[in-house]
């Protein structure tokens, strides 16, 4: 269900890329509850869109307002610290560390909203890898983990880039579910670029579509 007041508003919001423009007046709006997929061609928009509210690229143009707060001028540490999530297109872990370990770094360095989660509370496999080596992970393992090092610091908004690229249909699944219940269970919001369409369709998403730096009309 949406909340009253949305937890995310851009407008018109304008940005460059080694000097050629990509967003060309993106304006959306977001409401806790929600899980909404960005579609569109290569090169429309999407993961820059994505790294515009992550805090990785600055609009030249536009705002960007988060729980009715301009964070234009915070960057992605500070954007974490209020609640916003982000995993780029891979996930990123530390391969030469444990999972455990990869946990326990993340946890110890964000700032938590609410009591903290335990490493598997979202994918339980994980618990039985808790003492592998990150780089040792099947594809899937890997990419759960990354996902739930994410989820360990209890965002109020995910941004995921491509969560389910070149995972099997079954991981996938699994991995939308887990989005779907966070988002239930916390009252948050979810932002999704997937080229995937298929791995969505498990799950009740709004999409907006991106053509050419913009969202097109419904």
């Amino acid at each position: 269900m949406k909340s009253v007041d949305p937890i995310l508003v851009l407008e018109n919001v304008h940005t460059a890329y080694l000097q050629k423009e990509i967003l060309r007046g993106v304006s959306l709006t977001i409401h806790s509850g929600e899980i909404v997929l960005l579609v569109g061609e290569n090169g429309s928009g999407k993961s820059t869109t994505l790294k515009v509210i992550a805090g990785l690229l600055t609009p030249s143009q536009g705002s960007v307002r988060f729980q009715d707060r301009d964070i234009k001028g915070l960057d992605i540490s500070q954007r974490q610290r209020i609640g916003v999530g982000y995993l780029m297109q891979g996930g990123r872990v530390f391969p030469n560390l444990t999972v455990q370990e990869n946990f326990n770094l993340t946890t110890e360095q964000a700032h938590t909203q609410g009591t903290p989660f335990a490493l598997g509370d979202w994918f339980p496999v994980l618990r039985k890898r808790r003492q592998q080596r990150a780089g040792l992970l099947s594809g899937g393992q890997r990419q759960m983990l990354a996902i739930e090092l994410v989820i360990a610091q209890t965002p109020n908004l995910l941004l995921l880039d491509e969560p389910t690229a070149a995972l099997s249909q079954v991981v996938a699944d699994e991995i939308m579910a887990v989005l779907s219940a966070y988002v239930e269970r916390q009252s948050t919001a979810c932002i999704l670029v997937e080229q995937r369409i298929e791995a969505v369709s498990t799950i009740s998403a709004r999409s907006l579509q991106l053509i050419m730096g913009q969202i097109a009309s419904k």
